[in-house]
């Protein structure tokens, strides 16, 4: 048989009457064994202090993530020991209201009158705890974003003194090579103390190296032109029949374009670097590669 309208709004009743019971006996029971008591907290120590490490070291990260979960688990502790205070705190008030107490009244403050609200107030004399679920997760977040900030200055410190180191060999090895030129062509260390002074002294020592020189750096970049070429023509001094055939070769390809030209033509660079003298050529093959 189908319920009827009447029927279906009884129980309906019902059931509300039956949650209203239950509500008040759970409050009887309150009542019985007294309102409850304020709750404390967990107050776990951090294993270090969190944003003021002078250094984050991993030792120190490994300490805190193994002691995350325990904090964490503290954390969640607390908020429910704290959300059961509010409730005690909410009995209290419904207790008082329910006997007749008003929930605020009037007090006058440097001439002034005020409403204050007790129950309010109530609330505010519950203890917080700063060690929250929320606290934790957002200090360990803080915490791992300048752990990762600290690793990077720390990787970009390092490369910082290894390109310092390097420039510093690198000039150690550029003197041990122009000292050890000087001493090969016994040449005044004050006067030829670095790579530019050596190598011009080579060149002007060897035609065939100051043009062979002019025509490979001019094949690496010939963004301004074939200068150096020219200019070492100009010094080169024709003196035997293999002088006139280089010059020939080489001032032919001064109208291209393209640098390339003296690595192709049939008096290119390597060619003329092989009638170079053996001693200038070791020499500036021993600084070649400190060259600007």
């Amino acid at each position: 048989m189908e319920p009827t309208y009447y029927t279906k709004r009884i129980r309906d009743h019902l059931v509300d009457l039956d949650k209203t019971l239950a509500e008040m006996e759970t409050e009887l029971k309150h009542l019985r064994g007294g309102l409850g008591k304020l709750q404390t907290y967990q107050e776990p120590k951090l294993p270090i202090e969190l944003g003021h490490s002078a250094k984050y070291t991993e030792w120190e990260k490994k300490r805190l993530d193994e002691a995350k979960n325990d904090l964490i688990a503290a954390g969640k502790a607390n908020d429910v020991a704290y959300r059961a205070n509010l409730a005690l705190a909410a009995r209290v008030t419904k207790m008082l209201t329910t006997s007749g107490f008003r929930t605020g009244y009037r007090s006058r403050e440097r001439g002034k009158m005020k409403d204050v609200d007790w129950s309010t107030e109530l609330r505010h004399t519950i203890p917080r705890t700063k060690i929250t679920e929320h606290y934790i997760n957002s200090l360990y977040t803080s915490y791992e974003t300048t752990y990762a900030n600290r690793e990077r200055e720390s990787r970009q410190t390092e490369q910082l003194l290894r390109q310092q180191q390097d420039a510093e060999n690198e000039k150690r090895k550029e003197l041990v090579a122009v000292i050890k030129v000087c001493q090969q062509f016994n040449l005044d260390t004050d006067r030829y103390g670095n790579i530019t002074a050596i190598e011009d002294w080579l060149n002007e020592q060897d035609k065939y190296l100051d043009l062979a020189v002019a025509m490979q750096d001019t094949r690496g970049d010939w963004s301004e032109g074939f200068y150096r070429v020219k200019h070492a023509l100009e010094r080169f001094k024709i003196e035997t029949e293999t002088d006139r055939a280089i010059v020939d070769d080489v001032q032919g390809c001064m109208d291209c374009e393209d640098g390339r030209v003296f690595r192709d033509t049939e008096w290119n660079y390597e060619k003329i670097f092989e009638l170079v003298g053996p001693a200038t050529l070791a020499a500036w093959q021993e600084i070649a590669e400190f060259r600007e």
